[in-house]
C-alpha cells in the first residue's frame, strides 16, 4: 500500500495499518498489556491487549523504505512470548526466528535448520518445532536440530523452562526435561486418537490441555497425566482444532479450529459447553483469555479472515457453567 504524506503542520496525524493476508500466528505478553499478531505476508502488528486497539505494525530491523513492514520473507506460522523480558518469538516460511522487545523488531534473526511449524516460550527457553524436529532457544541463542523419531506440531513450556511437551503426528504427547540446551524424554502421554495440533498449560501448571482433528482432551499432571476429560468426551469440532486458551481462575478453557468455531469447556460441567459459530471467516488461528479483575471473562481471537475480535463471555460463562 502507498501511504499518503502527512500534510504540512499535521503532526498530530497518525496513520494505522493492519492486515490485508490471514493472520497465521498470535502471542500475549500479559505484562506489557500487548499482544502480538503475524500474517502471511511476513508482517507483524502490535495491539494494546485491554482494548483490542492497534498500535500499529512493527518496523522491519533493516528499516521500511518500501512502506511494505515487511519482517519475515515469507508467510509467519507461530509466535510467542518468552515472559521474563517480554521477547516475542516469530517463526516463519523463510526459517528464520525473529525477536522483538517493546515493539522494535532487532537485528540478527536466528537461521533454523529446517522449516518451523509452531513456537513456544516459558519465563526465557523456547522451543521451536520443525519438519526436521526440535530446537531450542534463549535470548540469541539457538541450539543445534534435536531429531525426534516423529514429526513434532505443537509444543508448550513450563514457567520454569525445565520440561517441554511436545505433541506430533504419532498421536501422542511426549515429555522432555530441559538441561541446559539439550532435552531428555522422560514420559509420553497416550490418549488422543489423532495427532496433536495444540498443546496447553493451566496457569497453575496442574492441567495440560491438547487438541487434535476434533477432540480436545484434559490431563492431570499431579495424578500421574490421569486423563479429566478423555478422547470422545469433548468431540463437537468438525475439523482441525488450532488453539486452546484457560481462563484465568483456569475454571474455563477455550479451543477454537479450522471450522470457524469457538468453543467454552468447563472440567467440572463436563456435558456442558458453550459454541460461537462463524466467529472468522477461513479458520481461527490464534485465540486468548484476557486478565480481568472484575471476575468476568473476556477472550481476543484472530483469524484467516485478517480480523482480530473481542469478546465478552461473562453471561454465557455463568448461564451455562454457573
Amino acid at each position: 500500500s502507498i501511504l499518503p504524506a502527512k500534510p504540512s503542520g499535521a503532526s498530530g496525524i497518525k496513520t494505522l495499518t493492519g492486515h490485508y493476508a490471514a493472520i497465521d500466528g498470535m502471542t500475549v505478553d500479559f505484562n506489557a498489556k500487548k499482544f502480538y499478531t503475524g500474517d502471511t505476508d511476513g508482517i507483524m502488528c502490535e495491539w494494546d491487549l485491554m482494548t483490542a486497539q492497534p498500535i500499529g505494525r512493527l518496523e522491519p530491523p533493516e528499516g521500511n523504505d518500501d512502506l511494505m513492514f515487511v519482517t519475515h520473507g515469507g508467510a509467519i506460522s507461530g509466535m510467542a512470548t518468552a515472559s521474563k523480558a517480554g521477547t516475542v518469538y516469530s517463526v516463519g516460511w523463510d526459517d528464520k526466528c525473529f525477536m522483538t522487545t517493546n515493539g522494535k523488531v532487532e537485528m540478527g534473526p536466528l537461521s533454523l535448520a529446517a522449516q518451523p511449524s509452531s513456537v513456544a516460550a516459558g519465563s526465557e527457553l523456547v522451543v521451536i518445532t520443525t519438519v526436521n524436529g526440535l530446537q531450542l532457544a534463549r535470548g540469541k541463542s539457538l541450539s543445534d536440530l534435536i531429531s525426534i523419531p516423529y514429526t513434532a506440531q505443537a509444543a508448550c513450556v513450563t514457567k520454569n523452562d525445565k520440561t517441554i511437551f511436545v505433541g506430533g503426528d504419532d498421536c501422542k504427547i511426549h515429555i522432555y526435561s530441559v538441561s541446559d540446551m539439550s532435552v531428555k524424554e522422560t514420559g509420553v502421554i497416550e490418549g488422543p486418537l489423532k495427532p496433536i495440533h495444540c498443546l496447553e498449560l493451566s496457569h497453575d501448571e496442574s492441567k495440560l490441555a491438547s487438541s487434535d482433528e476434533r477432540d480436545v482432551c484434559i490431563f492431570d499432571l499431579n495424578e500421574g497425566n490421569k486423563p479429566i476429560v478423555g478422547k470422545g468426551r469433548w468431540c463437537f469440532h468438525s475439523t482441525r482444532i488450532t488453539c486452546l486458551s484457560w481462563s484465568n481462575d483456569d475454571s474455563i478453557i477455550a479451543s477454537a479450529g479450522a471450522d470457524d468455531s469457538i468453543y467454552l469447556w468447563s472440567p467440572k460441567k463436563l456435558s456442558r459447553r458453550v459454541h460461537y459459530p462463524f466467529a472468522h471467516r477461513g479458520g481461527i488461528t490464534g485465540l486468548s483469555f484476557i486478565p480481568t479483575t472484575d471476575g468476568s471473562h473476556k477472550l481476543i481471537s484472530v483469524g484467516m479472515d485478517s480480523v482480530v475480535n473481542q469478546w465478552d463471555v461473562t453471561d454465557h460463562v455463568t448461564e451455562k457453567f454457573g
